[in-house]
């Protein structure tokens, strides 16, 4: 895949596992028997791995590969069983449920709400007000997780700080407004350079940090292309 960015070509890693399972989970339009063959089709490019990911997603519960992929032929096993008993089709997610609370005993008080809604609410309590970035909090939690996948799949992780200079001097001539319109701008830029798979976060103050699982093959093409962006919205910018 290539991304242009500000004029400058860019080639793209293929979307990982997680990106993968998570579009697969999020089409409605899916019945339980395609998103089976759709992960079964996943192993064959990323092994069982897949299942710790679906699992992830949907249950929020992280097993091994192997001991994932039990787990999910289970999960089967007993939506054929409800299909049988009930005389009509029953979602795979259903049946996790199920098993997860009354067989295997991974979850006590479940709760069922719509993916989108889920990330949604979870993704606001995680949002810095005036960037729309992530915020430390949601970095602190996050990275172990994102450490465990790169572990599991024997990835790499890349890891950007980006400090704005002379943000204390823009400051005292300009005002916090005009810091904050400056903050918004840069948040812009960095939201228009990531995919929605990475992290973008304000670190603090001026500082962000982008964390990137499957990283860019020519980062700092990647990098280049921010500072490219940044310099022409500068050239574009009158101050009064």
């Amino acid at each position: 895949m290539t991304k242009n960015i500000s004029g400058i070509s860019c080639t793209l890693a293929s979307p990982g596992p997680a990106e993968r399972v998570s579009r697969i989970v999020s089409n409605p339009a899916q019945s339980a028997d395609d998103l089976a063959r759709e992960l079964a089709s996943l192993e064959a490019d990323f092994g069982t791995e897949i299942y710790s990911e679906f699992l992830y997603l949907t249950a929020h519960l992280y097993f091994d590969a192997e001991e994932a992929k039990s787990h999910f032929n289970r999960i089967l096993e007993i939506r054929e069983s409800m299909e049988q008993r009930l005389g009509s089709r029953v979602d795979v997610r259903v049946a996790l449920v199920s098993y997860f609370v009354d067989v295997n005993r991974k979850l006590e008080n479940p709760k069922i709400m719509e993916l989108r809604l889920f990330q949604e609410t979870q993704a606001s309590a995680y949002r810095d007000e005036l960037t729309g970035l992530h915020i430390f909090r949601y970095l602190r939690e996050h990275l172990p997780v994102e450490l465990e996948r790169v572990d599991r799949y024997g990835t790499s992780l890349s890891l950007i700080m980006i400090d704005v200079d002379d943000f204390k001097m823009y400051n005292d001539v300009y005002g916090h407004t005009s810091c904050n319109r400056v903050l918004v701008a840069i948040a812009g830029i960095i939201n228009d350079s990531v995919r929605a798979t990475d992290m973008a976060v304000r670190y603090g103050g001026e500082e962000f940090l982008i964390s990137r699982s499957e990283q860019y093959r020519c980062f700092s093409t990647f990098l280049k292309g921010v500072q490219v962006e940044r310099a022409r919205q500068k050239q574009g910018r009158t101050c009064g």
